[in-house]
């Protein structure tokens, strides 16, 4: 399944079947049509043939700038960023050498004549990633984090040229920086330790946990349609509660990224997932029940297609779950007994007369 597909962007001997096969509706806008005959067309093109359905044909003539903001702000967006990468790489006299059979001191790029070396990138990359061991990682990889690399020491120069910032405002800056580094140092921290012990137990008490949670709930097998207009997304809500075997033709709506590829299946979800919200609102509904949630992420048109039950994986295949609920568990009494050392006292909220 192609989804919908401009003819315009398809090799000319497709493109002139498909659009022979079109239907005739040239003085109407936003139409689609479903019912197609099922006829299938046989194309060559280069050394290949193609054996081609149409399913379903739609026209859109005209789209809202609401609906095209975020494709255009984001390929805007993009391009403005290689274009003003490639002006300071350019400016720089940026040069790159192959990355290939390479020792520490091996230099792989220059700066104005300033070499970069082989450690500075694997000493970039451990920065950025926890996979510092990346002897058998394509080439490709290593050209992306060293653009990166390059990249971010241009803007730097380029900051340090054009930031009018004084001792106070820096000071205040670093102040506010070395405040979130300590808080970050300190929870890392006690968190290691309170995490070995648990490691030490085999993580015991988070499994149990995690097994008592997992046995009750099964899996959900969900798809969904996302918006990010209230008014649009109940529209489509009050439709679909009608209308269910259209969900597919609406997907197209879908302000999901991944809704090619993913046709709007989320996946099999859990309990401690991400999409905890829609979780929760079909855990107790039938096969093919609709609904609508709101969650940061905009409002999901959500459909429950299957449940699955699970025996709970075992320990090693589900430890950073099992870490990250031991450092929400610790987090959680941690505020609770600060707010009660400092005695931390609510007052009921009154507007001012």
């Amino acid at each position: 399944d192609m989804g919908y597909v401009n003819p315009d962007s398809l090799p000319e001997p497709i493109k002139k079947t498909l659009l022979s096969h079109m239907p005739e509706k040239e003085n109407q806008e936003n139409i689609f049509i479903e019912n197609l005959p099922q006829k299938i067309h046989l194309i060559k093109c280069e050394d290949a043939w193609h054996l081609i359905k149409i399913i379903a044909w739609r026209k859109i003539t005209k789209r809202s700038f609401i609906e095209m903001h975020d494709y255009l702000h984001k390929n805007l967006l993009e391009e403005t960023l290689e274009s003003f990468y490639a002006n300071l790489q350019k400016k720089y006299e940026v040069k790159t050498f192959s990355l290939k059979k390479l020792t520490d001191t091996s230099i792989i790029a220059t700066i104005k004549d300033k070499p970069v070396t082989y450690n500075d990138l694997i000493h970039f990359i451990s920065q950025k990633t926890d996979y510092i061991h990346l002897d058998d990682v394509p080439e490709t990889i290593y050209q992306k984090y060293l653009h990166q690399y390059i990249n971010e020491n241009l803007l730097i120069q380029e900051a340090y040229k054009k930031i009018d910032i004084n001792d106070k405002e820096l000071n205040d800056l670093l102040e506010k920086e070395k405040e979130d580094l300590i808080r970050q140092l300190y929870v890392k921290q006690e968190i290691t330790q309170e995490i070995e012990q648990a490691k030490q137990n085999n993580y015991k008490e988070a499994y149990e946990t995690y097994c008592a949670h997992f046995s009750k709930s099964p899996h959900l097998h969900i798809r969904h349609i996302l918006l990010d207009d209230e008014k649009k997304a109940q529209e489509v809500y009050t439709l679909l509660k009608k209308k269910k075997k259209i969900f597919d033709h609406l997907l197209s709506f879908s302000k999901d990224p991944k809704v090619k590829e993913n046709k709007g299946f989320l996946g099999l979800i859990g309990p401690h997932s991400p999409y905890q919200a829609l979780y929760d609102k079909l855990i107790d509904k039938e096969i093919h029940h609709i609904d609508i949630v709101h969650t940061d992420y905009g409002w999901h048109i959500i459909q429950l297609m299957d449940k699955q039950k699970f025996d709970p994986p075992s320990i090693d295949l589900i430890e950073p779950q099992l870490q990250a609920m031991i450092r929400e568990k610790w987090l959680t009494h941690l505020y609770e007994k600060l707010k009660k050392d400092h005695q931390i006292i609510y007052y009921a909220y009154q507007e001012k007369e």
